[in-house]
């Protein structure tokens, strides 16, 4: 509306009633060719006539919208973002963990070979793929027993133990035991109960054995009970071996025809 006011100061009113005021871009792109295209005596809404367009009217008007122009901008000021662009030290650059496969060791493979020792003749060649003893001690006669029975070609035996190793102060421990039986090619299996409850839990977990060692005093062995519960742990090609006072061992196949 300024604008307006301003052209009809300088030039009258507007030509067309109906019409806009001109902005300053039409006014700029006025071709020199179309100068004096609106005559002197062309009446407007007023009746009075238009004056033409001069080259000089033409600069003032110019002179004009540069002057308004600037005095719009003045008072409107430019405000300016600044871009900053915020580094924060103490970020730190996360790298995702990549899960590493620890390589699987390669097994050692052992090679066993059997030894001709006192075992030997009272073993024989039967087949002995589970192991029974009673009484571990130092583990020295398990070590021999498997060394007598043991190579690289027949399968690892189970050598049970029944005790209460650390609990009766044996000289002998869990760990070790388990250390000694491996070390001679075996798969130790413990049972820390007493005789009696340790051959009932043979016979309801692992079922008859191939090799019984009874390492007991001799009233013990004759118990009924212990009879019935021994006869349930083997078969009819188990070998049954008692240590004597003597520290001698021998075949016992009554053990079977008294439970019998």
């Amino acid at each position: 509306m300024a604008l307006a006011k301003l052209w009809n100061a300088l030039f009258g009113k507007k030509a067309v009633a109906t019409e806009s005021a001109p902005n300053a871009a039409s006014l700029l792109s006025i071709p020199p060719s179309r100068e004096r295209t609106l005559a002197p005596s062309s009446p407007n809404v007023t009746g009075k006539p238009v004056p033409a367009v001069t080259h000089a009217s033409k600069a003032i008007a110019k002179k004009a919208v540069t002057d308004f122009v600037k005095s719009e901008s003045a008072e409107q000021p430019v405000v300016k973002l600044s871009r900053k662009k915020t580094k924060n030290r103490d970020a730190k650059v996360v790298i995702p963990a990549v899960a590493t496969v620890a390589p699987t060791p390669t097994p050692v493979l052992r090679l066993f070979r059997r030894k001709t020792n006192a075992w030997t003749k009272l073993l024989g060649n039967s087949s002995v793929g589970t192991i029974l003893d009673t009484n571990v001690g130092d583990g020295s006669r398990a070590l021999e027993i498997l060394e007598s029975i043991v190579d690289s070609n027949t399968p690892a035996p189970r050598y049970v133990a029944i005790g209460l190793f650390e609990s009766a102060g044996e000289a002998l421990n869990v760990r070790q035991f388990h250390q000694k039986i491996r070390s001679a090619g075996g798969q130790p299996i413990v049972i820390p109960m007493t005789l009696t409850e340790g051959l009932r839990r043979v016979s309801q977990t692992i079922g008859a054995v191939d090799l019984v060692l009874l390492d007991v005093d001799t009233t013990v062995i004759e118990e009924e009970t212990l009879v019935k519960l021994l006869a349930r742990v083997t078969h009819p090609g188990s070998i049954v071996l008692r240590k004597d006072q003597s520290g001698r061992w021998a075949n016992t196949p009554s053990v079977r025809r008294k439970a019998a």
